[in-house]
């Protein structure tokens, strides 16, 4: 990308083959993680307060990317945004689904993802490209997806 704010520093890694990357073009305002325990209730008889039994969890992260065409044939913002969306899909029958690393400096050294969600907005068409989209924001939403069960002390790092 010819036109970026985070000098290919900050980039979408896909974890299986073909280990292709995208560059995030523009530093998102913000990230939103979220840790969602799951807690179920045990009622026990003549207690006045179920009992709480933890049964799970799970982090998500939410932000969004947006990109601006600086290809002359304004392929590059389509193109961006279907490798997005390819990312929560599985290839067919064949293959896992896809796992991701954020690279970001060290606010995602070592974490994997799986991707939950892609919601993409398109927005100024181009009319003398065939009407491709010049500018696009795309809401990527990702739940933690690590090889082994964390401990408190790999959290707190």
């Amino acid at each position: 990308m010819a036109f970026s704010t985070t000098k290919g520093e900050i980039y979408i890694l896909e974890l299986e083959e073909p280990f292709s990357r995208l560059e995030i073009q523009f530093v998102p305002s913000e990230l939103l993680l979220k840790r969602q325990a799951d807690l179920k209730s045990v009622a026990v008889v003549g207690r006045n307060n179920n009992l709480l039994q933890y049964t799970g969890g799970n982090d998500t992260l939410t932000f969004s990317i947006q990109f601006y065409s600086d290809d002359v044939n304004r392929e590059d913002v389509i193109r961006n945004v279907n490798w997005l969306r390819s990312l929560a899909m599985k290839d067919g029958d064949s293959g896992p689904y896809r796992n991701v690393k954020i690279v970001f400096g060290d606010v995602f050294r070592n974490e994997i993802w799986a991707v939950s969600s892609v919601s993409e907005k398109l927005t100024h068409f181009d009319d003398q490209n065939k009407f491709l989209p010049l500018r696009a924001t795309v809401d990527i939403s990702l739940i933690l997806d690590p090889k082994t069960n964390l401990l408190y002390e790999q959290v707190r790092r």
